[in-house]
C-alpha cells in the first residue's frame, strides 16, 4: 500500500530523473539468454531449457538544440528505449475441476483409472466409488470454496 499522502489509490508511481547537462550522454545494454551457451540441466535428463530471451535497452540525454534555438543551460531532453523478446517452446496444460469435484464426487476419475485412497486411515484403504464420505469428526470435504 502506498503512504496515506497518496489517498486511497491502490498504486503510486514515483519518478526521479537526473537534471540536464550541456553534454550529450547515454548508455546501451543488451541481455541475451539462449540455448547455445546454457549448461545442461540434470533434473530434466540433461536437456537444455527451451527458453530464449533477449532484451535491448538504451538511453540518450542532452541539451535540446533546434533550428534558431539553443537549449544549453535551459532545455534538456531524455530518451529511453526498452524492448524485450521471450521465446518459450514449453507446452503447459491446465485444467479446471469439474463441478462434481466441489461436492465431493470424484467418480469421474475412475474412467481414467485413478483410484483415491484415504491418507488419514491406517493402511490408506481405497475410497469406495471415489466418493469420500463423512468421518467420525465431520465431513472430509468442506462446502466452502
Amino acid at each position: 500500500m502506498p503512504p496515506a499522502e497518496y489517498g486511497q489509490g491502490s498504486s503510486a508511481i514515483n519518478m526521479v530523473t537526473r537534471s540536464g547537462t550541456n553534454r550529450f550522454h547515454g548508455s546501451l545494454y543488451e541481455y541475451y539468454r539462449g540455448t547455445v551457451m546454457q549448461a545442461l540441466d540434470p533434473s530434466t535428463r540433461w536437456a537444455r531449457s527451451p527458453i530464449n530471451e533477449a532484451s535491448h535497452r538504451g538511453s540518450l540525454a542532452g541539451p535540446l538544440r533546434l533550428p534558431h534555438y539553443d537549449g544549453r543551460n535551459r532545455t534538456f531532453f531524455f530518451f529511453n528505449f526498452e524492448a524485450g523478446r521471450l521465446w518459450d517452446d514449453a507446452t503447459r496444460v491446465a485444467s479446471v475441476p469439474l463441478d462434481t469435484f466441489w461436492r465431493g464426487d470424484f467418480s469421474a476419475l475412475l474412467a481414467r483409472g485413478i483410484q483415491l485412497r484415504d491418507p488419514l486411515l491406517t493402511g490408506k484403504p481405497v475410497v469406495p466409488g471415489n466418493r469420500p464420505g463423512p468421518v467420525p469428526r465431520g465431513a472430509r470435504i468442506s462446502p466452502l470454496p
